[in-house]
C-alpha cells in the first residue's frame, strides 16, 4: 500500500483518485456480495436475524409420500417410490422371493434398508423476521420476492 502525505491528500487530483477508488471498490463489493451470496440478481433490505433453529436429519423414508407395487410377471415385482408431491424417486425391481402370487418380501427389505439411509444431514438454519412479522429462512424470503411477495421488505436490484 502506498503512503500519502497530508500535502498530497489536500491536492485535488489525489482527492479525486481516492474518491473514485472508494466508489469503485464499494460498487464491486456490493455487486459481488449480492450475487455470490444468494444467487439472485437482487438484495432484500429489512430482514432481521431472529434465531438459529436445529433442523433434524432426514432419511430417505422421511421424503417418501407413497409407494406403489406392481406384479411385472414371471415372478418379478416392482416397488415404485414417490415423494409427497407425486414425483418419482426410486424403483426397486426383483424376483418374488416368497409364494407365487404374493408380493416380494425381499424387495420390501431392500426398500426398508434404503429408507433408513440419511438423505439430508442435520444442520443449523438461520431464521429471519420480515417487517410483516413472518419468520423464515433467507432463502425462503428470496423465493417469495421472486414471486412478487415482499412481506414488507425493500427489493434492491443490481
Amino acid at each position: 500500500m502506498k503512503k500519502i502525505s497530508l500535502a498530497q491528500l489536500n491536492s485535488k487530483s489525489i482527492k479525486a483518485l481516492v474518491a473514485k477508488t472508494a466508489t469503485t471498490a464499494s460498487k464491486k463489493l456490493a455487486a459481488s456480495a449480492g450475487k455470490q451470496s444468494n444467487g439472485f440478481d437482487f438484495n432484500l433490505i429489512g430482514l432481521e436475524f431472529e434465531e438459529t433453529e436445529q433442523m433434524p436429519a432426514l432419511t430417505n423414508g422421511d421424503l417418501v409420500g407413497h409407494t406403489e407395487t406392481h406384479a411385472l410377471g414371471g415372478g418379478e415385482w416392482s416397488i415404485e417410490v414417490y415423494d409427497q408431491y407425486g414425483s418419482f424417486i426410486k424403483e426397486f425391481v426383483g424376483l418374488n422371493g416368497t409364494q407365487p402370487g404374493e408380493e416380494a418380501t425381499d424387495l420390501w427389505a431392500e426398500y426398508d434398508e434404503w429408507a433408513e439411509q440419511i438423505a439430508k444431514p442435520a444442520k443449523n438454519v438461520a431464521k429471519f423476521k420480515s417487517p410483516d412479522g413472518t419468520v423464515e429462512t433467507k432463502w425462503w424470503f428470496y423465493n417469495e420476492a421472486k414471486r412478487g411477495r415482499l412481506h414488507g421488505l425493500i427489493c434492491q436490484s443490481f
